[in-house]
């Protein structure tokens, strides 16, 4: 479907076209700017016309558009939004490639790695650079370049303070939806084309939570039970702190915390469709010490705020926009705050250590066991069927072969 003029009204199918064009775009720019850097060079080139030529590209080059629709209708881009002067560069730049794409040369993966990750993985040169340092070059190739395996899936947790695991998968059965049950997981599994989640009555009344795996994994191997008194520092939206109630039977004391007061307003109403009575949500800045909360939780769970480099093999634009010193400066919050929670926990008492990325500057806890002789990791009983990789402290779980989410997951006992 060709693109429509600017001005003109989008119906559903131009709305749904557009919005898989930039998808396709961020998801294979690298590749794309590779190309394009072999007939535009190093010229400056507005934004606006970078972004059409990208569009053609991306067309002919991933959505089978045909060649001649392609030009014309991004030819005809550069006259709708006012650069009439710039349409006989934007024909010429494509014609030349469209002459010549078949003798593109694209770097050699067995020669070239690093050159070739960086076209065909979308993610930074210090990224590739990190993982191929630490892990090898097998390891990168395979991990840089896994795909998401799971699209058209979300993975759901039955919610049991609604209702039994039976009757709910029954449910969802009822309202044509297929559940896959995951062996790992007791109460976690797929639902296929889980379209309009928020619109299906099965989440509105609270019956299934869209939780990650990852996310309820370091739930599960937390160690929670009813009547302890738990805190989730860093909570919202809250669905890692309605499972830790969910297991805790509704019995106890959660505290959530949230810079944010629309997150605040977010968990609440979360814990409200889930059924959840036991949360005391909060606005707080976790980086902030509150004396009242010392030695006062059996178990505090820090998901800390971090790059998300561990989802970036799903999210393009994590692959794109995040920067080195993005990690380097969120690794300071992160200490930041661990620094103040770990006092929070009592003695004999759990701190889970949590992030979606798997960077070696926000995985790294070497500095809190030399600096923290009365805190000690613990070993975690993971479910069988889930493969990681040991970390000097905690585990790492990569998405090629953990099949869930990138994270890290520490598990410490204060003395």
């Amino acid at each position: 479907m060709a693109l429509k003029g600017l001005n003109d009204e989008l119906d559903s199918r131009d709305i749904a076209f557009i919005t898989h064009l930039t998808n396709s775009v961020l998801e294979n720019l690298s590749q794309i700017d590779y190309i394009l850097s072999g007939f535009i060079g190093e010229k400056r080139i507005h934004r606006q016309i970078r972004i059409i030529l990208r569009m053609a590209v991306c067309e002919i080059e991933f959505l089978k558009t045909p060649e001649r629709a392609a030009v014309n209708e991004n030819v005809g881009l550069c006259k709708e939004i006012g650069k009439h002067q710039l349409t006989g560069f934007v024909n010429a730049v494509l014609r030349n490639y469209l002459g010549k794409k078949k003798d593109i040369e694209y770097p050699n993966i067995d020669t070239d790695l690093k050159e070739y990750l960086t076209v065909f993985s979308g993610y930074g040169r210090w990224f590739i650079d990190e993982i191929i340092a630490d892990y090898g070059e097998d390891f990168a190739k395979e991990f840089l370049l896994y795909k998401d395996t799971h699209k058209g899936e979300s993975f759901v947790r039955l919610n049991t303070l609604k209702g039994e695991k039976a009757k709910i998968i029954n449910t969802i059965s009822q309202n044509d939806l297929e559940f896959i049950s995951d062996p790992s997981f007791t109460d976690g599994g797929y639902i296929k084309n889980l379209t309009s989640v928020q619109n299906r009555a099965i989440f509105q009344n609270g019956k299934i939570a869209v939780q990650g795996k990852a996310s309820m994994l370091s739930v599960m191997i937390g160690g929670v039970s009813p009547n302890m008194t738990v805190l989730d520092a860093c909570a919202a939206p809250g669905g890692k702190t309605a499972h830790i109630a969910t297991i805790m039977q509704n019995k106890g004391a959660v505290t959530a915390f949230d810079i944010h007061a629309h997150r605040v307003s977010l968990i609440n109403k979360n814990m409200e469709r889930l059924g959840v009575s036991i949360v005391d949500a909060k606005q707080k800045d976790a980086s902030e010490f509150d004396v009242n909360l010392k030695e006062k939780f059996d178990i505090v769970f820090l998901d800390m705020p971090c790059s998300s480099m561990g989802l970036a093999y799903k999210k393009a634009d994590v692959r794109i926009f995040k920067k080195e010193d993005d990690v380097k400066n969120l690794a300071k919050i992160q200490k930041s705050i661990l620094n103040i929670a770990k006092s929070y926990v009592k003695h004999d008492g759990i701190l889970m250590y949590i992030t979606c990325s798997i960077t070696k500057a926000e995985t790294d806890l070497t500095w809190f066991f030399k600096k923290n002789k009365d805190y000690e990791a613990q070993e975690m009983e993971i479910p069988s069927g889930i493969d990681y990789i040991k970390a000097e402290y905690g585990i790492k779980l990569f998405p090629h072969i953990s099949d869930m989410d990138g994270f890290f997951i520490c598990k410490i006992i204060r003395k």
